[in-house]
């Protein structure tokens, strides 16, 4: 047996190629039972978040595997694995554990220090072990895995970095107006990531904050716990037409956000500017909508360039973590070699 992932990443993957083989929520249990009936896969756990989807299996004859995972991405989105297939890395064994400890601890990030990470891969073993995709190694080696992560929480300065994904969109979006005190925000979506961004927002001093959401009760609810106002989903373009910046993260599979329905704003606000930033994937809003005059689009591969512009005072940081990560993953190695040893 062998423990291999296969996936791809903000890092090595546009988010027009990560959109197309993201799993929503809805489809995760479908998807898990479709791995485990692959005769070579023996456990599986799925990941899937804006910046990256993996695959984390335990398998035998693992070149077989590897062929079978990649028919599977093809197979499971009807997508030609020539559309993807060069953007997909393979990491096995030893680089395989490694891998998982440093996406686990935000070490592969792309802001380095967030947390949210950490609970997304909690909740993806937790999703698996329910439907019966984990089984005694997995079972073990996250558990062991999650040790890891809390000493390199509790050991390093990690974690006073900067935060969230959605943290970086609201100080994108007060570099551009400098201050945000006086601005209109609307926020579409009323998941967690949404909820970070709100409070990062009134953190900033914003007093107008919008929340809008399919489920008019769901934006209730954030809108309550964020001191916003709940906004009817039908009259989105209404708010959109008095916001200065639209931010949007749901977890809708196409476009909510349409170039017509802006362009017609536009038109009605006489092309007052407004700023969209969209972490979804898949993206959320028309990226055509970037052509029209005076309206300006960031989406969550934009806001790397502006994490990159921090790299130095997070290095020393960093090279600690990752010594934690080494001697963790030697750890979970020595103990996954004794589960095969004991079961050949």
């Amino acid at each position: 047996m062998e423990i291999i992932i296969v996936g791809l990443s903000h890092k090595n993957a546009p988010v027009e190629i990560r959109e197309k083989l993201a799993f929503q929520d809805n489809e995760l249990n479908a998807a898990l039972a479709g791995l485990k009936a692959l005769p070579m896969v023996k456990e599986a756990v799925i990941l899937s978040t804006c910046n990256r989807v993996e695959l984390y299996l335990v398998v035998k004859e693992l070149e077989k595997a590897e062929e079978a995972i990649k028919e599977f991405f093809s197979g499971y989105h009807k997508i030609n694995r020539s559309f993807f297939e060069q953007h997909l890395y393979t990491y096995v064994g030893s680089e395989a554990l490694r891998h998982i400890i440093r996406v686990s601890a935000s070490l592969d990030s792309m802001v380095v220090g967030e947390t949210q990470i950490f609970g997304q891969v909690k909740e993806a073993y937790a999703r698996a072990r329910q439907n019966g995709a984990v089984a005694k190694i997995f079972g073990n080696l996250f558990q062991k895995m999650f040790a890891v992560i809390k000493r390199i929480r509790t050991e390093t300065e990690i974690g006073r970095l900067p935060v969230s994904v959605s943290s970086i969109a609201v100080d994108l979006a007060e570099k551009i107006f400098e201050t945000l005190e006086e601005k209109t925000i609307v926020i579409v979506g009323a998941g967690s990531m949404s909820e970070l961004t709100a409070k990062h927002l009134i953190k900033k001093g914003v007093k107008k904050v919008f929340v809008s959401n399919r489920s008019y009760e769901n934006a209730v609810e954030l809108a309550a716990r964020v001191g916003g106002e709940a906004i009817k989903y039908e009259s989105l373009y209404d708010y959109v037409l008095k916001a200065d910046i639209v931010i949007v993260s749901t977890g809708a599979p196409h476009f909510v956000i349409l170039r017509d329905e802006i362009n017609r704003c536009m038109q009605k606000r006489n092309q007052k500017p407004l700023f969209f930033i969209d972490i979804s994937v898949p993206r959320n809003i028309d990226p055509k909508i970037n052509d029209l005059e005076n309206v300006y689009l960031y989406n969550i591969d934009d806001l790397e360039s502006i994490v990159n512009n921090n790299k130095d005072e997070r290095a020393k940081c960093i090279s600690k973590a990752e010594e934690i990560a080494e001697k963790g993953k030697e750890d979970l190695l020595k103990y996954f070699n004794s589960i095969v040893l004991k079961s050949s």
